[in-house]
């Protein structure tokens, strides 16, 4: 039963623990190097955490039972279950019988290390003799236990109350910080994003160019298109051009002082904001450079025709063919125009002849009445002629407005019947032709 000296009690081995003296890493290696030990043996020595991590994974679950000496019964493979004491087994049927079973049970379970280990009797049982309350207790309990149950019950509830409102209370409260921390963090994500994309600085810039410089660029721009679309036109006098230039030139000025230089100010201005990222401010410096290249061409207008030819990126060479083929095209309206006026007047003057040459009855008219009809139809052909010329006159300087010249018609009035420069026929009546 002991061990050592007969003082020493097996339960208290704690007391007398020495702890294993670890081996230290030179012996380690000594061996190895020796081979005594392999080389996984040296690494569970060196590394022991890892040896124990290594077992337990490699152990199969559920583990085995250790089963033994049954304190109880005495049977040999029966104890399983451990005193909560010491290290003794006893079976499950022994723990059911003695402290589970009704009829036969013993007491606690507690109590099996004291009666089977150390085999002591049992305790007695104990029996509490119940005193009646004396009579004034029991008239108080009885008189005033629904009242007190009552007050006991109200001032439970109004604690219960007061808890809950604390809960709400506090769930309000931490609800409505959590709110408030969230509402700060989004308008602080909402400024960033504001500030990466439309800061305050490129809003007032846009606001400046929308405000005061677009809508007075557009204006300027008509002004300036309409004084130089009447220069260009041919006829005016050079007072007039002269006014239509000094117009111009003023307003070429203001466009300088109003556009150019303003737009180039906000253009420095938003290129320093350095917002690479900022679809914004890529626009509005877009839209910058198209005012000023269009200012440029303003300033540098000869005609109307150039400042378009400049703006739509046509060079000088191909304005030059675009001329060239206009001018032939328009030639070849005219050479149409006059060949559908020459057989037009052809047939006029054949369907002339012969109403005059002959009656409704047939016959020959009389030279007076003849002579009469013709020179009223005559002095009709000619209006209608000179009409028809003037017409033809003027289209032809709409279509030659670039700077071509209509070439003046000149009216053949000899009256004979040979075709005059443009054309035109004339058909000769006389006395002796109506004879």
């Amino acid at each position: 039963m002991f061990r050592g000296h007969p003082d020493e009690q097996i339960y208290h081995q704690y007391l007398t623990f020495k702890p294993e003296e670890k081996p230290s890493q030179k012996a380690i290696d000594n061996e190895y190097l020796e081979g005594r030990i392999t080389i996984q043996d040296y690494y569970d020595l060196k590394y022991p955490d890892r040896k124990k991590l290594k077992d337990l994974e490699s152990k199969i679950y559920p583990l085995s039972v250790d089963v033994g000496y049954c304190t109880i019964c005495q049977h040999e493979e029966n104890g399983i279950i451990q005193c909560n004491v010491c290290d003794n087994k006893v079976c499950i049927d022994c723990v059911y019988n003695k402290f589970h079973n009704l009829d036969t049970k013993e007491g606690s379970y507690l109590l099996i290390h004291r009666r089977f280990c150390l085999k002591l009797a049992l305790l007695k049982k104990v029996d509490v003799q119940v005193m009646i309350a004396p009579a004034y207790l029991r008239e108080l309990r009885s008189t005033g236990q629904a009242a007190a149950l009552a007050m006991l019950a109200a001032e439970t509830k109004v604690e219960e109350e007061g808890d809950m409102e604390e809960d709400e209370d506090s769930e309000d409260e931490e609800e409505r910080r959590y709110n408030e921390e969230m509402r700060l963090l989004r308008e602080k994500k909402e400024y960033d994003a504001m500030m990466k994309e439309n800061p305050p600085d490129l809003q007032h810039q846009i606001r400046v160019f929308d405000n005061k410089v677009e809508k007075k660029f557009r204006k300027i721009k008509s002004e300036a298109l309409d004084l130089q679309s009447r220069i260009d036109e041919p006829g005016h006098s050079d007072q007039f051009v002269d006014r239509q230039e000094r117009l111009k030139s003023e307003c070429t000025k203001k466009l300088q002082e109003i556009v150019v230089d303003v737009c180039t100010n906000l253009l420095a201005k938003a290129t320093a904001l350095n917002l690479t990222e900022s679809s914004t401010c890529k626009d509005f410096i877009e839209k910058l450079d198209s005012v000023l290249l269009a200012s440029k061409y303003l300033l540098e207008m000869t005609s109307v025709t150039n400042f378009e030819d400049s703006v739509n990126g046509v060079s000088l060479e191909e304005r030059e063919r675009l001329d060239v083929v206009a001018r032939e095209e328009r030639t070849k309206e005219r050479e149409e125009a006059a060949i559908v006026l020459k057989a037009e007047q052809d047939a006029r003057a054949k369907s002339a002849r012969e109403s005059l040459e002959h009656d409704d009855s047939g016959q020959a008219a009389p030279i007076e009445i003849l002579s009469s009809q013709f020179s009223a139809h005559q002095e009709r052909e000619e209006d209608e002629n000179e009409d028809e010329i003037e017409e033809s006159n003027e289209e032809a300087k709409k279509m030659e407005r670039d700077g071509d010249e209509v070439e003046d018609e000149d009216e053949d009035g000899d009256g004979d019947g040979d075709e005059d420069e443009k054309g035109h026929g004339r058909v000769r009546f006389d006395k002796e032709t109506i004879d």
